[in-house]
């Protein structure tokens, strides 16, 4: 049976209301990732990335020599994959136009098609998915002498990452471990131990329970393909339900938030995002803390 990894390299669709900037984007557009990509393909699993046909040119002309295989590319977009998309950019505008000068730099249409590229991706010999942000090996997260990239890859020290760097954190070993714990555990989500009060609020309030005092945040998303296609259902209505009661922004974050009330997840929990080795950090949470006795579950973050 197959272990695969899946990702997206997409410009994304932003909205400016008008005299405004531009919402719901970053502004990065597909160049930053192409470090990202490489480090993906040290994992040595299959890998799937989601991209249109010129970003899948761009990818192989700049990685061919530096990777042991490329990723296999399928030519689909978060629009063609998320059956919700158009719902959720209208649900978006709405809440911008309410606060047209406040701060949404995160792209809810994306981030909540994650769950649907794990599903596309599945072959009928797949027995384990695990989605994996482009973007997790950003120097501005990892160290770059421990193997952390930077978006512009014309400035990137190739030296610096596997296998010339015995140091780089993303390396065959650790894609080893990765998909291991998915065969122990079924699935799992990365978060940070702590919850933000709105959010909180409308999960009990819909749930009618308390919740744990965590919070995903999907930069990896592992599940086997039994539990992957048996969230589908709960995955739709909690979509669903934010789309018609949620009053802010939502993103894969409150989403798997929400579904951890029903499901609770495997975690791997990382406490800051400084681009440090200190505990806590997603260095360090990468680099130690993917075993079995690293996993945590809701009765470790209940609130008192």
């Amino acid at each position: 049976m197959i272990d695969t990894i899946c990702t997206v390299v997409e410009e994304v669709e932003s909205y400016s209301p008008p005299g405004c900037a531009s919402t719901l984007t970053r502004n990065f557009t597909p160049d930053h990732y192409i470090t990202g990509i490489k480090t993906l393909c040290d994992l040595h699993k299959p890998i799937i990335v989601y991209c249109k046909p010129e970003v899948e040119k761009m990818i192989c002309e700049v990685l061919n020599d530096k990777v042991d295989r490329l990723p296999i590319f399928k030519n689909l977009s978060s629009k063609d994959i998320n059956p919700y998309y158009d719902q959720i950019l209208e649900f978006s505008k709405k809440i911008v136009d309410k606060n047209p000068t406040g701060v949404f730099c995160w792209n809810p249409m994306l981030t909540t098609a994650k769950y649907f590229f794990m599903l596309d991706c599945m072959s009928k010999d797949t027995k384990k998915v695990l989605w994996v942000d482009a973007g997790l090996s950003n120097e501005s997260y990892v160290p770059e002498d421990k193997g952390g990239t930077w978006h512009n890859y014309k400035q990137q020290d190739w030296k610096k990452l596997y296998p010339h760097n015995d140091e780089a954190i993303f390396n065959p070993e650790l894609g080893k471990r990765l998909f291991n714990l998915l065969e122990i555990t079924d699935g799992f989500v990365t978060g940070i131990p702590y919850v933000g009060v709105e959010q909180a609020r409308f999960i009990e309030k819909h749930r009618n329970k308390r919740i744990p005092y965590w919070s995903a945040s999907p930069a990896m998303i592992g599940f086997v393909r039994e539990k992957l296609e048996r969230i589908k259902k709960s995955y739709i209505e909690a979509l669903e339900l934010y789309i018609s009661n949620y009053d802010r922004i939502f993103t894969d974050i409150e989403i798997f938030t929400y579904l951890n009330s029903y499901f609770n997840f495997s975690k791997f929990v990382f406490e800051k995002f400084d681009p440090t080795t200190e505990k806590g950090t997603i260095y360090d949470t990468i680099k130690n803390n993917i075993k079995h006795d690293k996993i945590r579950f809701n009765h470790t973050f209940i609130r008192k």
